[in-house]
């Protein structure tokens, strides 16, 4: 009997220990199904782990991602960590694409905002960063050499050289630049000249550019105005427009380039796609679409 009384009681007081602590462990537990802050965190073997941001206790951070679940990383390992869209994906990188992984994840940056399609925006690349950068007509590599100049070398099948622009920062998101192409000839033309001014208007993921350039080609000379626009749609994908008027028409008779497509960012490829389709319209009047392919490499 005795025996048996002491058997209730230890039971009675097991149950009266467990109750809180089960409880306490169910809210845990529904407090981190309820979290939806979606982080990445960079870790210095360069993986990028992506999911629900569960708790950071000073020691390791932990994350419930898509791929694996539950996920805990040492602090000791981690870079940073920032806010990204929900359902990013955890992700390896390599030293070229470990510029454009982190530039997709903070929310304020693309990996790719210097340029259009073709045409240059006024917005700088942060000191040290650069591209390469290849398409149907030419290929260049870029770097920014300072915090307000960048400096790169060209080729294309009219000629080779360098490529130059110093960019500043007028007002809040609101910039300028100068800047132009120089290409020694092929084939006995002449050197090739592209000097340019324009202003852009916006923040590095969606802006607009005005420019007035001049394209000098064998002896030629022909004026124009460029009006380029990109607008982000996710972190990995940006529509773009690239439009130019010519006022003497040269190579093709083209009175107005009209331009409308795509950048993303492929995980796979490490590297930006674009296709666009162009439209050139001569001074005849006569329509010509015109497939734009190209691919850039961050670094």
């Amino acid at each position: 009997m005795k025996f048996s009384i002491n058997i209730g009681v230890g039971f009675l007081l097991s149950f009266l220990v467990a109750t809180p602590v089960l409880k306490a462990q169910e809210e845990t537990g529904n407090e981190a199904v309820k979290n939806d802050r979606y982080v990445c965190v960079t870790t210095v073997n360069q993986m990028v782990r992506c999911g629900y941001f569960i708790e950071d206790d000073g020691r390791e951070i932990t994350l419930n991602t898509p791929e694996l679940g539950l996920v805990i990383i040492p602090k000791a390992d981690v870079i940073s960590m920032a806010d990204a869209a929900e359902g990013t994906l955890s992700q390896s990188m390599n030293p070229v694409s470990a510029r454009a992984s982190k530039s997709i994840l903070d929310p304020n940056r693309s990996p790719q905002s210097s340029r259009y399609f073709f045409a240059p925006s006024a917005l700088p690349m942060k000191r040290g960063e650069g591209y390469a950068h290849v398409n149907w007509l030419s290929a260049n590599v870029t770097n920014q050499v300072s915090d307000n100049f960048m400096l790169g070398g060209a080729l294309s099948w009219v000629g080779f050289g360098a490529t130059i622009k110093a960019s500043a920062r007028l007002g809040d998101n609101v910039y300028g630049s100068i800047g132009g192409m120089a290409l020694l000839g092929f084939y006995g033309n002449g050197p090739t000249f592209f000097p340019y001014i324009n202003l852009t208007s916006g923040d590095h993921n969606s802006h607009f550019s005005v420019a007035l350039a001049a394209l000098t080609f064998d002896g030629e000379v022909s004026p124009m105005i460029n009006f380029s626009a990109c607008k982000e749609i996710n972190p990995r994908l940006w529509l773009i427009t690239e439009n130019y008027y010519f006022a003497d028409p040269m190579l093709f008779s083209e009175q107005v380039l009209l331009s409308f497509g795509a950048r993303w960012w492929s995980s796979t490829k490490n590297s930006l796609g674009e296709f666009a389709l162009m439209l050139m319209i001569t001074e005849d009047g006569e329509a010509l679409p015109i497939p734009w392919f190209g691919r850039t490499w961050p670094f």
